[in-house]
């Protein structure tokens, strides 16, 4: 199966033309993957995947239909002018929200991988965990754009991305954003030219385990947007399923509906790698427990600037650091 990206998926999307039947039974299409895997477009503009079916399928395929995703089976079609019809599982996006549309064709190349060269009857197993996905969707909590780019920095830039994922967050509520073998990193960023960042008291302790990451950030129109590095991150990821599902899941419930503001949030990647710093939490200007009865949920503004790092000898210090992320910037 030949690797694709998101870039050759919408570059072919892009070129298709609208169908010249309107009465919703024909595609525009064009060959996508080997010679049975083509990607289409409907009358209303709607993206499509076409797989040709085997003459005879293993088992009988039922059709699946979804909020935003409708997948059928035995559509007998002709693709090619002058081609005998053939019969073909169809997936369709059925939603004429453009963010939705998006994210169908960005998720396309991990669902091909996923479905190798077993053709139609595998999609029919792969497009349930599709669905999957598309129900995070709906679960976006308004995260700043900002510090979803901080954390895909991190994770673009990690020695070992798959294991990196691993560490990621497994939720929106989680204290840290990485966590491994009892050691922690937390991310902050800002686009201000003090070092200043919100905390919780709870995100510092074990002051020992924890080291906080902060990243100044210069807005940049030619830099990499959120949408950039998190297709970079799951090209890193080819092969490796668990990981690469878990980044679309947090990636797709970060963002939502946000695709355009994800696409225009973009920052210069050389200045974020030359501007991040590391700092022990122990070290961070911070209010330290015991709080007075009653008192919970503590949040406060610690300025770094004056704050000695971590390093050298940070990978000493964390092993997380070390074995996961190892950003070279951060041994200055």
């Amino acid at each position: 199966m030949t690797t694709l990206t998101y870039a050759d998926v919408r570059r072919v999307f892009d070129r298709l033309p609208l169908p010249e039947d309107t009465a919703g039974t024909s595609y525009a299409t064009e060959q996508l993957v080997g010679q049975t895997i083509r990607l289409g477009k409907t009358h209303e503009g709607l993206p499509v995947l076409v797989i040709a079916e085997p003459s005879e399928l293993r088992t009988a395929l039922q059709d699946r239909h979804y909020a935003n995703i409708r997948l059928r089976h035995q559509r007998v079609l002709r693709l090619v002018d002058g081609q005998e019809p053939s019969t073909y599982s169809v997936l369709e996006c059925v939603t004429r929200d453009p963010a939705v549309q998006d994210w169908f064709l960005r998720l396309l190349p991990s669902l091909l991988e996923r479905v190798g060269d077993k053709g139609a009857d595998e999609l029919n197993h792969q497009v349930a965990w599709l669905n999957e996905l598309f129900r995070n969707f709906d679960s976006a909590a308004g995260k700043d754009m900002t510090g979803i780019w901080a954390e895909l920095f991190l994770l673009h830039e990690a020695f070992d991305p798959v294991h990196a994922i691993t560490a990621w967050r497994s939720d929106r509520d989680s204290r840290y954003d990485f966590t491994d073998d009892g050691s922690h990193v937390e991310v902050k960023a800002t686009t201000h030219a003090d070092r200043k960042h919100a905390f919780s008291a709870s995100q510092l302790e074990p002051g020992d385990r924890v080291l906080v990451a902060s990243l100044l950030l210069d807005r940049s129109d030619r830099g990499a947007s959120v949408l950039d590095l998190y297709q970079q991150i799951a090209v890193r990821l080819a092969g490796a399923s668990e990981a690469g599902e878990k980044l679309h899941r947090h990636v797709m419930a970060m963002v939502g509906t946000r695709v355009a503001e994800a696409d225009d949030t973009r920052f210069d990647m050389q200045a974020a790698g030359e501007n991040l710093r590391v700092y022990r939490a122990v070290d961070v200007p911070q209010v330290s427990a015991p709080f007075p009865v009653g008192v919970s949920n503590i949040r406060f503004t610690a300025d770094l600037t004056d704050t000695a790092t971590a390093a050298p000898r940070l990978g000493e210090r964390s092993a997380l650091w070390k074995e996961l992320l190892a950003v070279g910037s951060s041994e200055e």
